[in-house]
């Protein structure tokens, strides 16, 4: 994989980077990604969640090129938080008097986001971003379709080693990736749009962190349990 990533590297991106960048971005001396599990303590059970050691394998250094590159698209997803100051400061602006009578705060999470994207889908929903925001994402030289290709190499290529058995990850994205939770944000920017856009009563406010979603609701309390189940069929 290590050649592979090489000749990838060089064919997508010679005469559009420096040299020594090009040189930098190729796998050296990499190793395997090593899976490994952390407990879940707050559920029942503690079922444990499963996370991609990702550093130093023969993506990594590519992977976080192109996390560069697609990270700059978050700030045109709207749904999208960076943090908690940012959640208090969309619920001043929405609403700079207090939510009104009867309004409800809603959460909903997104259940094993990364395990369940599917990654074509994925792919899509980024490039689709890029095509629609060209002038206000830098490339660094490359073109869109060099974007697409370099992220299907790296969706493509998630070898891990468990133990002293070696896997291959076919559907979602791995957790611990670089490029997971850019992905993820926008693969779920796709979805959500398509919902907002439907013509049944939406939320007065809608927010996502990754795959955390906070609302607020005023049309009543069983309307909010029936969107909520027509929005978990989609």
């Amino acid at each position: 994989l290590d050649v592979q990533t090489s000749d990838l590297i060089v064919e997508t991106l010679a005469g559009k980077l420096p040299d020594k960048i090009i040189h930098a971005l190729k796998p050296n001396e990499s190793r395997t990604a090593e899976l490994y599990g952390l407990p879940k303590t707050h559920k029942p059970g503690n079922p444990m969640r499963p996370i991609v050691s990702a550093c130093g394998d023969p993506v990594d250094k590519l992977s976080w090129f192109i996390e560069r590159i697609i990270t700059q698209l978050l700030i045109l997803v709207p749904a999208h938080l960076t943090n908690t100051y940012d959640y208090l400061q969309h619920l001043r602006t929405r609403f700079p008097t207090g939510l009104p009578p009867g309004a409800i705060a809603f959460t909903v999470d997104v259940n094993n986001l990364y395990g369940n994207i599917p990654t074509a889908e994925a792919i899509e929903a980024t490039i689709t971003m890029l095509r629609n925001h060209s002038s206000k994402v830098d490339l660094f030289g490359l073109t869109i379709p060099d974007v697409k290709k370099l992220l299907e190499h790296c969706l493509e290529n998630n070898y891990v080693r468990f133990g002293a058995k070696y896997y291959k990850q076919t559907h979602g994205i791995a957790m611990g990736s670089r490029i997971a939770p850019p992905l993820a944000i926008l693969f779920m920017n796709a979805v959500e749009t398509r919902i907002l856009a439907s013509d049944r009563p939406q939320p007065a406010l809608y927010l996502r962190y990754i795959g955390d979603i906070f609302g607020i609701w005023t049309h009543g309390s069983q309307s909010l349990d029936e969107y909520c189940s027509l929005t978990a069929v989609h």
